[in-house]
């Protein structure tokens, strides 16, 4: 499915969009083509309940209250702009589906089984990750948000790994003192201790959450592996 060219102004709103505030969505779910694709992400979501483990239907479904909360803020950011003149209500239409279209292809790629280990790529439908363990006994993790196609934040960290009974510690070089805890629950992996601060140049980012197996992530992010 193509993504809509939607005017800079509103994909750089859902980009800026915080986690996880909530705010009342304006009646958008009224439109023909937004409740037809409510309804295919509802029959994704039913499909996965059906196959995923307890703990990894938890997560998703956590998950999924994430996303949200996350869309219904942007899209009261949207309506506060079409109110200032910043955008038209066809553009905030356009981004409401844009949103869902993009949801939807992340719950239809996900399987119910999911991969061996901690390497490769993972995904919680707003921000990707991937974690290389090429240079053992080093590691290096990164993540990029990317939404409709632009990029936000990326962040990069590397460092010694140690390994325990549950998953892997990651002790960045740049920052000794605050290690990072990967760990698999069910088919997602779990990062615990990944905030970047927010008076870093990566402003905002953070790696800390359940993220779940994707494929490509080598492709999106080709530079990690070199």
């Amino acid at each position: 499915m193509k993504t809509p060219c939607l005017p800079i102004a509103f994909a750089a709103l859902a980009l800026s969009v915080s986690l996880p505030a909530i705010a009342a969505e304006p009646a958008v779910a009224s439109e023909p083509e937004v409740t037809a694709l409510d309804a295919r992400i509802a029959a994704e979501l039913h499909r996965l309940d059906l196959g995923l483990d307890p703990q990894s239907r938890t997560l998703l479904r956590d998950n999924q209250d994430m996303w949200s909360a996350w869309t219904r803020e942007a899209m009261a950011k949207a309506q506060t702009m079409v109110a200032d003149g910043e955008g038209t209500d066809a553009d905030r239409a356009e981004l409401a589906q844009a949103l869902r279209a993009q949801r939807l292809s992340f719950l239809h790629a996900l399987k119910t089984e999911g991969p061996e280990g901690l390497s490769g790529g993972w995904g919680n439908g707003l921000t990707e990750v991937l974690v290389d363990r090429e240079n053992d006994p080093r590691a290096k993790l990164v993540s990029i948000t990317n939404v409709m196609g632009a990029r936000d934040a990326v962040c990069a960290l590397e460092g010694a790994v140690r390994e325990d009974a549950t998953g892997i510690t990651i002790t960045p070089a740049s920052d000794p003192r605050h290690p990072v805890h990967l760990h698999r629950q069910g088919i997602a992996l779990v990062i615990e201790g990944a905030v970047v601060p927010k008076d870093d140049a990566t402003r905002g980012c953070r790696f800390d959450g359940a993220y779940f197996p994707i494929e490509g992530a080598d492709k999106i992010m080709p530079w990690l592996v070199n």
